[in-house]
């Protein structure tokens, strides 16, 4: 396999939307969010790619109120790739290439989905603290964070 990291195209914008479909069932996000981020942050929505095929995505947004806070919002791996190193490949070269611009990155992770918390953790990511009721009653999120300020170097 020849997996390539990096930001996404314009045109890998419909396959982003199918993955996080395939990922997440319902809710999701939208193409048309996908649309907008990449014309919003288009060096904060990245993909991995073996030939022209996305085999995942991450999306990210900068924190408004705190510039050197980037907030995770997304990160799908398909299926059929999950378990394969590639979600880990893709988070670990999406944070070194945004570490000289932020000092924490933060994300949520359904604290059932272990395998994804293992894979964060693996990284350098801590739980900061659990919300019972993060989107709506009975969804509970894990709020994780990478702080960069307080890796040893």
């Amino acid at each position: 396999m020849n997996f390539r990291t990096g930001p996404a195209t314009k045109a890998e914008i419909a396959a982003i939307a199918e993955l996080e479909q395939a990922a997440f069932g319902e809710p999701c996000y939208p193409v048309f969010l996908f649309r907008q981020a990449y014309d919003l942050w288009p060096e904060l929505l990245w993909c991995v790619r073996d030939d022209n095929q996305v085999l995942a995505y991450l999306l990210a947004a900068p924190m408004l109120h705190r510039p050197k806070v980037l907030n995770m919002m997304s990160v799908a791996v398909a299926p059929t790739q999950q378990g394969k190193g590639v979600g880990q490949l893709l988070v670990s070269s999406f944070c070194q290439s945004q570490q000289e611009n932020f000092e924490l990155f933060w994300l949520t992770v359904d604290p059932k989905n272990s395998s994804a918390q293992r894979l964060y953790q693996r990284l350098g990511f801590t739980v900061a603290r659990y919300e019972e009721d993060y989107y709506h009653a009975g969804e509970p999120r894990l709020v994780m964070e990478l702080d960069l300020t307080h890796k040893s170097e």
